[in-house]
């Protein structure tokens, strides 16, 4: 019974895109909720110093992630010529 009621609850496509967008806004509520919580705990001048080591990481792998790349292909390139 359960596996005709799944079966048939999901051969409606309209049924499948409503209940997706149910589940979708369930966990979004989820999620707001609780970041909102989280953020009320936690003082404001320590916030700003998360979200700034935050910010000074991120401009770092984008300063460096082209560097990286050069190192990987030089490297790679010369274990294929090993190899050969």
């Amino acid at each position: 019974m359960l596996h005709l009621t799944f079966t048939l609850l999901f051969a409606v496509p309209l049924v499948t895109a409503a209940l997706a967008v149910v589940g979708r806004f369930g966990v979004n509520v989820a999620y707001s909720s609780g970041a909102q919580y989280a953020a009320e705990l936690i003082p404001t001048e320590v916030r700003g110093q998360g979200v700034a080591a935050i910010h000074m990481v991120g401009y770092a792998a984008t300063f460096f992630s082209a560097h990286i790349l050069y190192l990987v292909s030089r490297i790679t390139d010369g274990a294929a010529r090993l190899t050969d």
